[in-house]
């Protein structure tokens, strides 16, 4: 490993940083400047990480480039990742503590099952053999092989993707608010789109609003998210008779909803969305 490379390196994620920190600080009518630098510094460290997970070549190409303008080339493809991953500092940061959590939990039952198909197939193999009725010839004993050469393949060929099923316990605010979008004059809305910015990424946006003319939402509405988010649990000023929120999602989940002072109680299970693609929902 080039000791000069690994400083350019350092540095673009530095740079990065500060830049996605300044931006943020702006965005965010000017509070906290120390809080968005560090959020994005430390975002913008994780870029490597992201490029792993999504199996990119950048950096080996920047270490090892066949060509000069090969090295040059990732070099500017790694400081437009790294801008991106600090200007979406806390929705990136989410996104990959889910990815990573669920790559683990899908590693650990791969390997549960694999186990499993061993020993199930070292059991079956042990009772033929004790009957003698095991040669190499037996059409049982074909696919006897044929099980555990299954077995082998699949831990060795595991791909490191997120687990695409949902239940309540990996969806654990299903349930809690009602299970209703619309109550007592409120309802709650999303929309979801493919991220232009982040690979395999998802943009959704929530809204709050009135569906009575007479009766305007005000106040503030909190919005209860995945526990994996950066603070799962925000407060929304409403503005203009709505209060709205937008994140970065690598997959569906259950938003709920408090508002009117906790009087009212709103529930939407994005996964169920209309005209959601399938990799969102069974994400």
């Amino acid at each position: 490993m080039n000791p000069n490379t690994t400083c350019l390196i350092i540095f673009i994620i530095f740079i990065s940083g500060l830049l996605g920190g300044i931006s943020n600080y702006l965005k965010s009518d000017r509070k906290s400047l120390f809080r968005n630098l560090i959020i994005s510094i430390i975002a913008a460290s994780i870029t490597p990480l992201f490029l792993s997970l999504v199996s990119s070549s950048i950096l080996e190409n920047i270490y090892r480039p066949e060509k000069d303008d090969v090295r040059e080339i990732n070099l500017f493809i790694f400081l437009g990742y790294s801008l991106i991953c600090s200007f979406s500092a806390d929705n990136f940061m989410n996104m990959i503590s889910v990815r990573v959590i669920n790559q683990q939990l899908k590693k650990e039952k791969e390997e549960a099952e694999y186990e499993k198909n061993i020993a199930q197939t070292n059991e079956i193999l042990a009772k033929q053999e004790a009957k003698g009725i095991l040669n190499s010839i037996d059409p049982e004993k074909k696919r006897l092989d044929e099980l555990k050469a299954k077995a082998m393949s699949a831990k060795k060929n595991t791909i490191p993707e997120i687990n695409d099923s949902i239940d309540n316990n990996n969806d654990p605010e299903k349930g809690k608010w009602g299970g209703k979008p619309v109550s007592n004059g409120r309802q709650l809305l999303a929309t979801v789109t493919d991220s232009l910015l982040v690979t395999s990424f998802f943009n959704i946006h929530l809204t709050v609003c009135s569906l009575d003319k007479n009766k305007p939402l005000e106040g503030e509405v909190v919005f209860y998210l995945h526990p994996t988010f950066h603070n799962p649990v925000r407060k929304i000023k409403v503005k203009e008779g709505k209060a709205q929120l937008d994140l970065l999602s690598y997959g569906s989940f259950t938003v709920g909803v408090s508002c009117d002072d906790g009087n009212t109680l709103l529930e939407l299970d994005l996964a169920e969305l209309p005209k959601v693609s399938k990799r969102f929902k069974e994400n």
